[in-house]
Formats: structure tokens, C-alpha cells, sequence
């Protein structure tokens, strides 16, 4: 029997672009996108902010320092943030389930767009849980960012199930004992939770 659900953000709640970021950034820096991005994602400067090996700070002055940056943090930290869209039925599922269920939130993700992002959006109240990569100093798919995860629901792993839009998370999920969904829209997501026996009526009995 099915006790906790639990979500990523990233492109199951709410869809990203990073392309809309460096586009701002390549405006105020002499490289160009891909040299921009190579710089930040390719270097793995931004797997060490978002496991929290780096602050936002440090974050910031690296990237200015690499793509000799001349933008202010306050706009830097618009156009980094200003890239996500939420992805339709996904916050109406997740209101639906938190009627019934403890509902997790557990996420690959850095302080600023959690503070601007996550926190602020519609579905974030819901979340009896809130696991973040920057926080636990682990990034999916190290088990123990599912651990934490698990622990704070306080359910068995084998009563969880955990939706992301990678295949390679969810798996890991799966290893680490739960119930692991590909998200590949709200509709869909939700044939498959009825098929775990989840309620997804909303109504309370």
C-alpha cells in the first residue's frame, strides 16, 4: 500500500531553461552561450553549488570571474532564476494527493532558486517534506539523497513513490527500495498512480 508520495521540481513541476539565463549573461560577457554554459555546467561549477560545496555567493563570483561577467548580483540572480514555467496539472495533483497522502518534495537544486523559485510556488505548501541536494550535500543519484528523503516521511521505502522526469533518478529510486515513476506529463503520472492503488479524488473520506 501506497503511504507517501514524493516529487522532483525540475521539469515535473515546473519546466527550465537555461538557455534564457545565458542569453541574459552572453548580453553582459564577452564569450559567447556555449562558452558561457561551458563555463558554469560543463566545468562543474554548478554541480558544486547545487550539492552545496559552494555558496551563492561564491557562485556568483566565480561566474563573473569565468565569463568576465559585468552584471550586478541582483540582476544576476534574476536572470539565473527567471527560467522556469509550471508545467500544467501538475500543482492541482499534487493538492488532489496531499488530501490523502504525506507529499515529499525532493530536488537537485541550489538556495536561490529554491528562495525564488520553489518556495514561492503554488504546490510548495502542500509538501509535508523538503529534500534539497544543496542542503543534504548529495545529488541524485547518491542513495543517500533518498534516505533523507525516506526518513523524514517516516514510512517504509517500499509504501513511496517518487516521480522525476529522468529515468536514471527514478531508477535509483527504485533501487533505493521505492516505487519510481517517469514523469512524462500530469495525465500520464496519474494513470500511473492509480494503477499503485493511489487515491487522486481530492475527496476526503
Amino acid at each position: 500500500m501506497i503511504r507517501a508520495v514524493i516529487f522532483d521540481f525540475g521539469n515535473v513541476i515546473s519546466s527550465f531553461d537555461t538557455s534564457k539565463f545565458l542569453r541574459r549573461l552572453d548580453a553582459r560577457s564577452p564569450l559567447s552561450s556555449p562558452a558561457i554554459s561551458a563555463e558554469i555546467y560543463d566545468s562543474g561549477l554548478h554541480a558544486r553549488y547545487e550539492s552545496g560545496a559552494i555558496s551563492s555567493p561564491v557562485f556568483y563570483r566565480e561566474v563573473v570571474r569565468r565569463c568576465r561577467l559585468t552584471m550586478e548580483m541582483p540582476d544576476f540572480i534574476d536572470a539565473y532564476t527567471d527560467i522556469f514555467e509550471p508545467i500544467p496539472g501538475t500543482a492541482d495533483l499534487i493538492r488532489r494527493l496531499a488530501a490523502h497522502y504525506p507529499v515529499g518534495l525532493l530536488s537537485n537544486t541550489n538556495a536561490w532558486h529554491f528562495r525564488h523559485q520553489i518556495r514561492p510556488s503554488p504546490p510548495f505548501p502542500f509538501f509535508s517534506t523538503v529534500t534539497l541536494s544543496y542542503r543534504v550535500k548529495a545529488m541524485k543519484p547518491h542513495p543517500s539523497i533518498y534516505a533523507d528523503a525516506i526518513a523524514k516521511l517516516g514510512v517504509p521505502a517500499r509504501t513511496c513513490v517518487y516521480i522525476d522526469d529522468i529515468p536514471e533518478y527514478a531508477g535509483a529510486a527504485r533501487r533505493a527500495g521505492m516505487h519510481g515513476i517517469v514523469f512524462t506529463g500530469a495525465d500520464a503520472l496519474e494513470a500511473e498512480l492509480r494503477r499503485l492503488a493511489v487515491d487522486t479524488t481530492g475527496i476526503m473520506k
